[in-house]
């Protein structure tokens, strides 16, 4: 039987106000063991406002999946500057990013995180699970900070909606910003 510590729940805000759509945005988020993060993201769209293309049968690496429907989980260890981006999509692509400071390095695409492992995806229509083995970049020992967000895109005009558990205090949505990271959570040997 797999260990794992109880999933904490959020739902997830757009940054501003999207009228004339009945959507809600709900994060989920675990430590399983061998320091293993599952999260999973569920769309509340009985509309079918939100892009959510097919799957790819495995999973693909690939860079600028903020710019399509997007789902993104920052990972920062408590009082270190230092955190990681993992991105993933209903096209079953997928990217981690490691960041020394806020935004550092500026290079486009950021560098990859190559100790960071998708381990397994499952989508289906409006649900995406993920998990990754962080076994490689951080520890049980390690409490670590999370944010859980999502880039939406909205067909014909692909106009897009910024999702987080909590927005910081700007003019632009900005997911980087710690103030959006609401959850706490320790890894599992």
């Amino acid at each position: 039987m797999m260990s794992y510590q109880q999933a904490q729940q959020f739902d997830l805000t757009a940054f501003e106000p999207v009228v004339g759509y009945e959507l809600a945005l709900q994060a989920e988020v675990a430590s399983l063991a061998n320091c293993q993060l599952l999260v999973r993201f569920t769309l509340h769209d009985p509309d079918n406002r939100v892009e959510w293309p097919e799957g790819a049968p495995f999973p693909v690496s690939q860079d600028f999946l903020w710019n399509q429907t997007c789902f993104e989980v920052f990972i920062r260890p408590n009082g270190v500057q230092a955190y990681t981006e993992l991105n993933i999509t209903p096209r079953n692509h997928w990217a981690a990013y490691g960041f020394t400071s806020y935004r550092t390095p500026a290079q486009m695409p950021p560098p990859r995180e190559s100790r960071v492992r998708l381990v397994h995806s499952e989508i289906r229509r409006h649900q995406l699970s993920a998990v990754f083995d962080l076994s490689r970049i951080y520890t049980p020992a390690h409490l670590l900070n999370i944010g859980l967000c999502a880039v939406l895109t909205h067909p014909p005009h692909q106009f897009k909606t910024y999702w987080s558990i909590q927005h910081s205090a700007t003019s632009e949505p900005d997911f980087h910003r710690t103030a959006c990271w609401l959850s706490r959570i320790q890894l599992i040997a």
